[in-house]
Parts: C-alpha cells; structure tokens; sequence
C-alpha cells in the first residue's frame, strides 16, 4: 500500500477499525516496485480452431458461465472440486481465446484461430465439459434458472472444448460447424457428437 498512496493508516475505536488511505494526488508517480515482476514460464500447445463462428463463441461463452455460476450457487449436482477445475478452465480458455481473436483482423463472421493453451491443460477442459454437460442437464430438468443451451450453442460448445481436448493430446484438427460439403451445419463436426 505505501507504494500507491500518498498516506495511510489505521483508526480503531471502542466498536469499529477504521482503515483509509490517500491515493497519490495528480502530479506525483508512485515510485516503482523493487520486485521485479516475472512471468511464469508455462509449456504452450497451439491449438488450431477453423471457422469459429465469433458471435456463437459469445454466446456459448455467456452461456457456460452462467451455467457454472448457477450451479455454484444452487451447490447442487456437481462435485464442488469439479466445479473449481470447471471455473478455472473456463477462465483460462475464455483468457487463451481473447489473446487469439486480437491477433486476428476479423473481416467476416467466422475467425480461424492459433490459440496457445497450457500445455497441461486437457484434463481440466474435460472437467469443464463434463461440468457443463451435467449443468445444462440439471437445467433441462428445471433445477437451475439458466434456461438449457440452444442446440446449436450445446453442438458449438462440445465441439470448442473436444477440439481443444483433441489437439492438447495430438489429435487431428476438424474444422467448426460445417460438413465436408460445406453445407452449414451445428453439428456437423465429427467430434462436435462425442
């Protein structure tokens, strides 16, 4: 804290502790930190997603997190360690895909991707599968409020996440959402029906 205020300090009455600060006014810099910040050295697996829908991404995005966010909340249905590995995938695939769409220049409604992921990330994106699956589940069944995954948003979502899965473990590559003609399809990925 001395190092982003200007003051601080502590106040402790008969019934209360009160704790404040000034930040820095205007002109002056906070003097810099000692500590260097050193970033940790992670083994990165680029995985390559073809024809990403950049709005089904969103969607399937908002979606699953609300699906975990339910589940938390009603603590019913999943295991609660599986729910931690479950929010912490989909926290750091959310990260791993907003670093790859920025690389990119989108010119139309579909993006191909190189997404660089921890190298030892697959067992916790088949928790966050598996966790999302049992939650959209439970949400058929009417136990959580978030309504149950639109079928092509369920299709797109299994299909991110085997794909990512997949090519961590060395498996080939299977472009998103469109059959070998190239006809429009949700579910059209061989692995997007695992």
């Amino acid at each position: 804290m001395e190092e982003l205020a200007a003051g601080h300090g502590v106040h402790s009455g008969a019934q209360r502790k009160t704790v404040w600060f000034e930040l820095w006014p205007g002109a002056p810099v906070p003097p810099l930190s000692p500590w260097e910040t050193v970033t940790p050295s992670v083994a990165r697996v680029t995985v390559t997603l073809s024809d990403v829908p950049h709005a089904l991404y969103g969607s399937a995005r908002q979606h699953g997190e609300g699906l975990l966010r339910e589940v938390h909340l009603a603590g019913t249905g999943v295991p609660p360690r599986d729910l931690v590995v479950a929010q912490d995938a989909s926290h750091m695939i959310s990260a791993c895909m907003t670093a790859a769409v920025e690389q990119e220049t989108p010119d139309s409604s579909t993006l191909s991707l190189r997404v660089a992921f921890p190298a030892d990330a697959a067992p916790a994106v088949t928790t966050l599968r598996r966790v999302l699956d049992e939650a959209d589940a439970l949400a058929q069944q009417g136990s959580l409020l978030t309504l149950p995954a639109l079928p092509q948003i369920r299709a797109f979502r299994q299909w991110l996440l085997d794909q990512s899965t997949g090519q961590l473990s060395g498996a080939r590559l299977d472009p998103c959402c469109s059959s070998p003609t190239g006809s429009s399809n949700a579910a059209g990925s061989p692995s997007a029906t695992r």
